[in-house]
């Protein structure tokens, strides 16, 4: 599975990011990357409520909001200029209180992790913005 990934990421992956970097200018990127980080939010505003961390939950609410209303849907980051603290939370750390990793994966086209983690991609992903929006 190593070789598989290694091989699809040399193969595509970094042809493709190579030419990205190539013709788009750097505060396109910068803007892509930030909207894309916006997104993720709400996986880490679920995590904070998840594990009981109340003050990371309220200050990740009101950086995803400053970022989606002032930073025009999270282009742009007016949340960091404003010393607003970033947390980043998922459900595997909500999980390492008591539980043990279990065996190292390695997983197609997501590569490593191990089986708490593995299993904490589900929660994520219902959490995310991105399980949400239908193509249809």
């Amino acid at each position: 599975m190593y070789k598989f990934n290694t091989a699809l990421d040399h193969r595509n992956s970094t042809a493709l990011a190579r030419g990205y970097v190539k013709v788009t200018p750097h505060p396109v990127r910068t803007g892509v990357s930030n909207f894309f980080s916006n997104l993720g939010y709400t996986k880490t505003i679920g995590n904070d409520a998840f594990q009981g961390h109340f003050l990371d939950f309220g200050s990740d609410i009101a950086r995803l909001v400053v970022n989606t209303t002032v930073g025009i849907g999270g282009l742009f980051d007016p949340a960091t200029r404003s010393d607003s603290t970033s947390t980043i939370e998922t459900s595997d750390n909500a999980r390492q209180v008591g539980l043990p990793t279990g065996t190292y994966l390695m997983l197609p086209l997501l590569g490593p992790s191990d089986v708490r983690d593995a299993f904490g991609l589900i929660p994520d992903r219902f959490m995310s913005i991105e399980s949400q929006i239908s193509d249809r």
